[in-house]
C-alpha cells in the first residue's frame, strides 16, 4: 500500500520532534526545581539520562521525516487527476460521475 503524506503533516511532524527534543531538559528543569523546593539537592545528570532515554526513537524520528522528505510527489496527469477526483472527462468538459 502507499500513503501519501501532507506537507502540513509533515509540518506538524517536525513541530513535534522539535518539542520531544527540548522535552528532556525542560523535565530535567521541573524536576529539579520540585527536588529543590523539597530541600534536596538537583539531580545533575537528570538531563542527560533523559536524553539517552528518548535518543534512539528521536533519531528513527528525524530519520523517517527524512526520508518522506527526499520522496517526491508522483506527477498525475491531468486525465489521472479527474480519475482520482471521480470525473470523467468530456472534451473541454469535465462531468462528476
Amino acid at each position: 500500500m502507499n500513503y501519501t503524506i501532507t506537507e502540513k503533516q509533515l509540518d506538524e511532524l517536525k513541530k513535534l520532534l522539535e518539542r520531544l527534543e527540548e522535552t528532556p531538559r525542560e523535565k530535567a528543569d521541573e524536576e529539579n526545581e520540585l527536588i529543590q523546593c523539597e530541600g534536596g539537592n538537583p539531580i545533575e545528570t537528570l538531563r542527560d539520562i533523559l536524553s539517552d532515554a528518548l535518543a534512539e526513537p528521536l533519531r528513527e524520528l528525524k530519520f523517517w521525516i527524512e526520508d518522506v522528505e527526499r520522496q517526491e510527489a508522483p506527477a498525475y496527469s491531468p486525465a489521472a487527476v479527474r480519475h482520482r477526483a471521480g470525473v470523467r472527462g468530456h472534451g473541454d468538459k469535465a462531468v462528476k460521475k
